[in-house]
């Protein structure tokens, strides 16, 4: 079969159309709806990769990271800043300065959210 082939500089674009506009679908998909009528080097590559820092994905997606321990409900104190909420968003694509994760800080009595960008998830850096 004949497949058309997609210069560097629209890749994405490609990768886009079949992955976001299609539903966000999974690598597979992607990759099946994108050979159906192009071709591109290291496809599988980058199709995965492209997936892997789908931010909508990332938002819906349970999968890796560590498993969550037991719900606890705590007593809900009508003061600003006396429970805070901490949580690691990410892995994202890396920025220039080496950050793939926001650290996500929540005031559990206003709402009010402050996000930091980290390099890692440990311990050491937060």
């Amino acid at each position: 079969k004949n497949l058309f082939v997609v210069p560097e500089n629209m890749i994405y674009s490609v990768i886009r159309i079949y992955h976001d506009e299609m539903g966000h679908v999974g690598i597979d998909k992607t990759i099946h709806g994108i050979l159906s009528h192009y071709w591109f080097p290291c496809l599988k590559l980058r199709v995965k990769e492209y997936i892997e820092n789908c931010v909508k994905c990332l938002s819906f997606s349970l999968v890796g990271g560590k498993p969550e321990g037991e719900l606890e409900i705590f007593e809900k104190i009508a003061l600003p800043l006396h429970t805070i909420h901490l949580d690691h968003f990410g892995p994202l694509e890396a920025t220039a300065y080496g950050y793939k994760y926001i650290l996500v800080v929540v005031d559990a009595f206003t709402k009010f959210t402050w996000l930091f960008p980290t390099k890692s998830t440990t311990t050491d850096e937060v």
